[in-house]
């Protein structure tokens, strides 16, 4: 077992944040909604069984993460970065310094803060430590009068203070917010000024600086928005309406801000004026659409500080709809520019209007797709050659040709104004692999996992992984007896077989229908490579390497759920553990979430949940050299994270000692082996 790969991965999975689709075309429904579905999943996994995300969250979970890791740490021990390191993940900010326009900062969505010194160029993007346990950076913001101070929003949230699933498709967040973060060093340190430790269901969506002031600094947050005369050493809710989701500010008249709340129809959703410096607010309402259910992205005009744009965005189910608005008179009117519908289904989620400071007529609209219009948005042209789903971008202070973008695929620029764009990925090692990988048995240098949004990749001994797989890759496996055997999937157990490492391919996927997750499982069996399982609310099994399928337990279901995690016996190919949860979405069945097992190949399943508490699974391991021997781990809060049975599965023994009290991803039992400490979300267990 390549225990490398396995303790690498685990650690990525720990700040993965949710999950998406890989080629900028035309999807099916079910596909196009994966931002939905990620999202759902990636929460309700987190929160589960529970209505609510604990206040203190992660931050006490982290508290003692720190303790254990000082006193289990061996000295000298480090660990070494498989990457990839030629493929981006989920972006959400980006900012140019304005006096050393070399410097760039990107936030990702699940791995933290990053600059690069050198325009993004040559693999030169290095991850910023800060010293707080931040996996999304989604707001950054540079003074203008003083470069080396940065703020730094976390918090990534679609909908107020909501888990689950209800009447509507109702997507939540990305990741937990910690508050606001600054630095007045260009990076070298940082202080926590709006600290939302005990409340990390709160999001930052946008920070902005006055140019005139460093210290005059507004955010909008799912608070309303926030307003600091003094750096961030206090802080008044000067808006308190919910969802608050842009601020722009007037470059030379501190006293007007405007403002856009609303996200996923939270109540007082539009856009705000203060022409007091926040002491009072209207909402605009002329020319502003009321029936939007998505958010509002604000930018303004270079040099006639009475236009602004807004980019409305609406969709998330049928029917989808965006509308590309501006005021000429300062906010008291606005008119309809374009329709084109650029957010489509996820106006909720990723979409923006960015207008250039040198050329007010270059205007660029981002969604799902991309498009540039030349004259301020009227007329459009489709532009490709990046990645989907965008959240972000940031034009050059000096050089009109000059702007970055950022997206689910990473971090993208044009030099010519937007006629064409390159891929600025190389050494930004933030992709959100998922749970479910696979290792070479007989080649130690090859590995396979899925990654949010991303596809599937192959490693194959370097940081240059190779894409073989689109969608937002899933569980992968590697044949135990022959390397060159592959399995990749997609979202809903759409699943391929490769007999010569991709060169091509097989669709191998098991039949359809029934609850199925969005990362489903399936897996081989140690002992025999023709044998795989497959999960939806019915497991499959194939005695044929996926060419042919059968329903186990006579076709009926384990408990209503769909599969989430499983694992075969490394000796008996008939030894299966599945493990099952509800999606709390419309239709779902309700049940508590289940653990199963089956010593004659499916035949028939025993529920052997037992006293486990009723968490979400998220992965099984079996023991070696004893199928007796089985580890499952579980998310949530406030219960065990590491179950262990002796027995088969008869009872169950909470082994999670010290460890965290966190969602629990992975788990990896060996033989013989050193227990190492993984960070809270996963680990490696020797038996």
């Amino acid at each position: 077992m390549n225990t490398r790969f396995l303790a690498v991965i685990a650690v990525v999975l720990l700040i993965t944040s949710a999950v998406w689709w890989f080629y900028p075309r035309e999807v099916e429904w079910e596909e196009r909604k994966g931002a939905f579905h990620a999202l759902v999943q990636w929460g309700l996994q987190r929160s589960y069984p529970n209505t609510q995300f604990p206040s203190e969250g992660y931050m006490a979970a982290f508290a003692e993460r720190q303790a254990l890791h000082a006193r289990t740490t061996e000295p000298g021990t480090t660990w070494e970065p498989m990457g990839p390191t030629n493929n981006g993940g989920r972006t959400l900010a980006v900012s140019i310094n304005p006096d050393r326009p070399a410097s760039v900062w990107i936030g990702s969505a699940g791995g933290g803060l990053w600059r690069s010194y050198n325009e993004g160029l040559n693999a030169s993007w290095e991850r910023v430590t800060i010293g707080f346990p931040v996996t999304s950076a989604t707001t950054i913001a540079i003074a203008e009068s003083d470069t080396n101070v940065v703020y730094l929003g976390t918090g990534e949230v679609y909908r107020y203070q909501d888990i689950h699933g209800g009447v509507l498709d109702r997507p939540t967040r990305g990741s937990y917010g910690i508050g606001i973060l600054k630095t007045e060093d260009g990076g070298a340190s940082w202080s926590h000024i709006l600290d939302w430790s005990l409340n990390q269901e709160r999001g930052v969506a946008r920070v902005r600086v006055h140019p005139m002031d460093e210290d005059n600094v507004w955010a909008a947050t799912t608070e309303g928005v926030y307003h600091s005369s003094d750096g961030g050493a206090t802080w008044d809710n000067v808006n308190p309406v919910i969802m608050a989701m842009d601020v722009i500010l007037h470059p030379t008249d501190p006293d007007i801000i405007f403002a856009s709340h609303g996200d996923q129809e939270s109540e007082g959703k539009g856009i705000y004026r203060s022409t007091n410096g926040g002491t009072t607010w209207t909402q605009l309402t002329s020319g502003v659409p009321d029936d939007f259910i998505g958010k509002i992205i604000l930018d303004r005009h270079p040099t006639d500080m009475d236009i602004v744009y807004a980019s409305v965005g609406n969709g998330i189910t049928s029917p989808t709809s965006t509308w590309l608005i501006r005021t000429l008179d300062g906010g008291d009117t606005w008119s309809t520019v374009t329709t084109l519908d650029y957010a489509r289904y996820q106006g909720w989620f990723a979409h923006y209007v960015g207008i250039s400071p040198h050329d007010p007529d270059l205007v660029f609209l981002a969604g799902v797709s991309f498009y540039k219009s030349t004259d301020g948005g009227f007329t459009t042209t489709s532009s490709g050659g990046m990645h989907v789903d965008h959240h972000a971008m940031a034009f050059h202070p000096t050089d009109p040709d000059i702007a970055y973008f950022a997206n689910d695929g990473g971090i993208y620029r044009t030099t010519n104004g937007g006629t064409s764009y390159e891929n600025l990925n190389a050494g930004y090692a933030v992709l959100q692999f998922y749970n479910g990988t696979g290792h070479g048995a007989t080649d130690s240098l090859v590995a396979i996992a899925g990654a949010q949004d991303n596809g599937t990749w192959m490693w194959t001994g370097t940081g240059t992984w190779v894409s073989v797989g689109g969608g937002d890759g899933s569980w992968a496996g590697i044949d135990p007896t022959d390397a060159d055997i592959q399995y990749r999937s997609s979202q809903f157990l759409n699943v391929s077989r490769t007999l010569n490492r991709w060169a091509s391919s097989t669709g191998i996927s098991p039949p359809g229908g029934g609850a199925t997750a969005f990362i489903a499982p399936y897996v081989l069996a140690p002992s025999d490579p023709e044998r795989l399982y497959a999960g939806r609310n019915i497991i499959y099994r194939s005695d044929d390497r996926g060419s042919n399928w059968t329903a186990t337990n006579g076709g009926v279901e384990l408990d209503g759920n769909a599969a989430l995690a499983m694992a075969v016996s490394p000796q008996n190919a008939d030894v299966v553990i599945a493990t099952t949860a509800p999606d709390r979405l419309p239709g779902a069945s309700g049940n508590p979430t289940g653990v199963h097992i089956t010593r004659n190949g499916g035949t028939t399943w025993t529920d052997v949940t037992g006293s486990l508490p009723d968490r979400m699974f998220m992965d099984v391991a079996f023991s070696p050299v004893d199928d007796q021997i089985a580890y499952v781990t579980a998310s949530g809060f406030g219960a065990g994270h590491v179950f262990k049975t002796r027995n088969g599965g008869a009872s169950w023994t909470d082994v999670t000692g010290t460890l965290p009290d966190a969602p629990t991803s992975a788990v990896a039992a060996q033989v013989a082996m050193m227990s190492r400490l993984m960070p809270p979300g996963s680990l490696i267990l020797s038996d």
